[in-house]
C-alpha cells in the first residue's frame, strides 16, 4: 500500500513540477506585436480566429468518442450474449443483430470523425 501511495505521489508532483514548463510560450514570435498575423499564423502561434473551430472540433470530437466507447461497450456485450446464449437460436439471432448494429454503430462513429475532422480543418 505504501508503494502504491509513494508512485501516485510521485506521478503527480512529477505532472504538478512540470505543468508550469508545458504552459510556457517558447516561440518569441507569439509576443511580438511588430509581427503581422500571417507570420504568426504560419510560426504555430494561436491567433485566436481559429479559437472556435478548435471548440467546436473539441466537443464534436468528444460526443463522437463517447459513441465509439459505447458502441464497442455494445459489442462486447453482445459477444458476451453469443457466447451465453447455449446455442438457443433466438438468443443467438439476438446477439448477432445486436453485434452487427454495434459493429455498424462503431463504422458511423469513426467515419463521423473523420468528416468532421476534415471539414473543420478545410474551413480554417
Amino acid at each position: 500500500m505504501k508503494k502504491l501511495i509513494m508512485a501516485v505521489s510521485l506521478v503527480f508532483s512529477a505532472l504538478f513540477l512540470t505543468a508550469p514548463v508545458l504552459a510556457a510560450d517558447f516561440n518569441p514570435a507569439c509576443s511580438d506585436p511588430s509581427i503581422d498575423y500571417k507570420a504568426k499564423q504560419l510560426a504555430g502561434c494561436d491567433t485566436g480566429k481559429e479559437k472556435y473551430g478548435n471548440v467546436a472540433r473539441d466537443i464534436i470530437n468528444t460526443v463522437i468518442a463517447i459513441i465509439g466507447v459505447v458502441t464497442v461497450g455494445v459489442v462486447v456485450f453482445a459477444g458476451q450474449r453469443y457466447i451465453t446464449s447455449n446455442g438457443d437460436p433466438g438468443k443467438t439471432k439476438q446477439a448477432k443483430d445486436m453485434l452487427v448494429w454495434g459493429l455498424i454503430g462503431l463504422g458511423i462513429a469513426i467515419s463521423a470523425a473523420v468528416i468532421v475532422n476534415f471539414v473543420i480543418t478545410s474551413l480554417q
